[in-house]
């Protein structure tokens, strides 16, 4: 009997932006957001941006208690996905599908980026 592949992923991180709710055709929600990851590599700290989507109650979860600059872990599985711009360059990029989602930390408060002080 073959083994067959996993396709696992974790990644922790903090949310780039405040999540919105979307729906699909079928009126399911879903929401696309991105985390930053740091992570070392050699002498120099390098920064992870992993696009994520989630589905359902997950996503509606994200869009209630999340906002830019949470941490959070998110377990999926990666899909790539390819398009073509409007100029004809081909692009394509790993989205993460989030099947678990875990806040990390206690309950901060939100902040405002776009205030100055």
């Amino acid at each position: 009997m073959a083994m067959s592949d996993v396709n696992i992923n974790v990644i922790m991180g903090n949310l780039t932006h405040d999540p919105k709710l979307s729906y699909t055709p079928g009126n399911t929600p879903f929401c696309n957001a991105q985390i930053a990851s740091n992570w070392n590599k050699g002498p120099k700290p390098a920064v992870l941006f992993q696009e994520i989507r989630l589905y359902g109650t997950t996503a509606e979860l994200l869009v209630k208690e999340g906002y830019k600059g949470k941490k959070i872990q998110v377990t999926g599985h990666l899909e790539t996905k390819s398009f073509e711009e409007d100029d004809g360059k081909k692009i394509s990029k790993n989205v993460l599908y989030v099947e678990d989602l875990k806040f990390i930390g206690g309950p901060a408060e939100k902040q405002d980026y776009d205030s100055v002080n």
